[in-house]
């Protein structure tokens, strides 16, 4: 029998997925000396990208085992899949700016959160209205939850502690 892995903490990650037909990238980002592969296989960590200045900053958590088989009852809505992983999985957006109804630019709002029955705390509709977060964005951040919320196989190196007989 073996054991998998799982991330159970939360992560302060970079937008940069590579979806094959789509790349998601913050412009902060330097693509030539980040290696994107290396990122997505290490389940985001940051020592594999190489920022030029400041990038928007996505806290992030993996999704619970209630909220991994909702989100399997989206199967082909795409979109939906996406809305729902990045309203289960986000936690917090830094240095991220929206366009105002004036042309300004503003600081987007503190992430809002409710209890939705057995699901666990969500982002509420009404901030995802208000943020209107492009279909691109809900794709990357949604690749990034769903990959910190699976069990990943084989564990890296074997416990160090000895149980049983």
């Amino acid at each position: 029998m073996s054991f998998g892995r799982r991330v159970c903490a939360s992560r302060r990650v970079v937008l940069a997925v590579d979806l094959g037909e789509l790349s998601i990238l913050d412009p902060a980002v330097d693509l030539d000396k980040s290696d994107l592969a290396a990122y997505r296989e290490s389940l985001w960590e940051m020592k594999h990208i190489t920022l030029d200045g400041e990038p928007t900053w996505w806290t992030v958590k993996p999704l619970t085992r209630k909220q991994i088989r909702y989100a399997q009852t989206f199967q082909g809505d795409p979109g939906g899949f996406a809305d729902f992983v990045t309203r289960a999985g986000l936690v917090k957006v830094e240095n991220y700016l929206l366009e105002g109804d004036n042309g300004e630019s503003k600081v987007m709002p503190p992430v809002a959160v409710k209890a939705e029955s057995n699901l666990g705390e969500l982002i509420t509709d009404e901030w995802m209205t208000e943020v209107g977060l492009q279909t691109d964005l809900l794709a990357g951040l949604s690749t990034m939850i769903q990959e910190i919320s699976e069990v990943h196989l084989p564990l890296p190196k074997p416990s160090a502690r000895r149980t049983g007989p």
